[in-house]
């Protein structure tokens, strides 16, 4: 009896809870709210440390200082990033430089003047060269022994007297002199430079038009055995034409220790006739042709 009693009892509560059900839901609600109102604590701000490494960290999130300008004459940099480099568009790879030119000389053969050709003291170089066809009006066949029988026994006619006054002394003093050449036209003095490309600077054989046997007033001497080296300055006649030539009016035209100015090697045997006054002064000098026109155009002087 008591366990039926009971099961009755709690019919008749669930009864008496269908016939009012908005009580019950009213309490619930109550109890609820109750339960929020205790429970406040916010959740944390910063989430807990965590072993896994792909969480991003917060403060990569933050602004970059802004960077230090360095203070004058300091070398260090900002602290801050450094600003990407500004792109430039990329540049084809440089081409390769094109082959230089074959070196030139410094300047151009000038060719001496008409005006110029006739002088006596007339400067035939390398720089200063006579044209083709050029021959001295007044050549004369100089009367003194000669290795050739052409044109190289000839000679202006001035060069030519003091040619032969200065071999009548030299044959006086026991020489036996002799001219191996005078005169040699633009034509011979092409054959006998032959077939060179390139001009050194210094010639042992003048190209044409650069050689001072085309003027008419040049002579190799020699004496009669002796052959065309430098030992012939040795030679007691080689040593009596160094001397005494200048009263002659021949210089010896190219010396040792001229080369770089004249251009051409030593010869002993060359003899270039410039009037006795020209040749004297050069020999107390000891200037060559090219040295005493440039100081005689420094003091105003002109070409006879």
């Amino acid at each position: 009896m008591p366990r039926r009693k009971g099961r009755e009892g709690a019919e008749a509560g669930r009864r008496k809870i269908r016939v009012v059900p908005g009580i019950g839901t009213l309490l619930l609600s109550l109890v609820l709210l109750a339960g929020c109102g205790e429970e406040t604590t916010p959740p944390p701000a910063v989430p807990p440390p965590s072993s896994d490494t792909s969480l991003k960290d917060p403060s990569q999130d933050l602004p970059p200082p802004p960077p230090q300008a360095p203070e004058p004459g300091a070398g260090e940099t900002p602290s801050g990033p450094e600003p990407p480099p500004a792109q430039t568009p990329p540049q084809a790879p440089p081409s390769k430089p094109p082959t230089p030119p074959p070196e030139k000389p410094s300047s151009s053969p000038g060719i001496i003047p008409p005006a110029e050709r006739e002088s006596i003291l007339v400067l035939v170089n390398a720089e200063h060269r006579l044209p083709k066809g050029y021959r001295p009006p007044d050549l004369v066949r100089v009367n003194v022994r000669s290795a050739w029988g052409d044109e190289r026994a000839l000679l202006r006619a001035e060069a030519a007297r003091a040619l032969e006054a200065l071999f009548r002394d030299a044959q006086a003093a026991g020489f036996r002199p002799i001219l191996v050449s005078g005169f040699r036209s633009y034509e011979l003095q092409a054959t006998l430079y032959g077939n060179r490309t390139d001009e050194p600077h210094i010639y042992s054989v003048a190209p044409p038009g650069a050689s001072e046997h085309q003027t008419g007033l040049a002579a190799d001497i020699l004496e009669e055995g002796r052959g065309m080296d430098a030992t012939f300055a040795d030679t007691p006649f080689g040593k009596w034409l160094a001397a005494h030539a200048p009263e002659y009016g021949f210089v010896l035209r190219y010396p040792r220790g001229k080369e770089s100015v004249t251009r051409v090697v030593f010869e002993p045997w060359h003899f270039r006739y410039v009037g006795r006054e020209a040749a004297l002064e050069m020999a107390r000098t000891g200037e060559v042709l090219e040295e005493y026109l440039a100081r005689r155009a420094s003091a105003g002087g002109g070409t006879p």
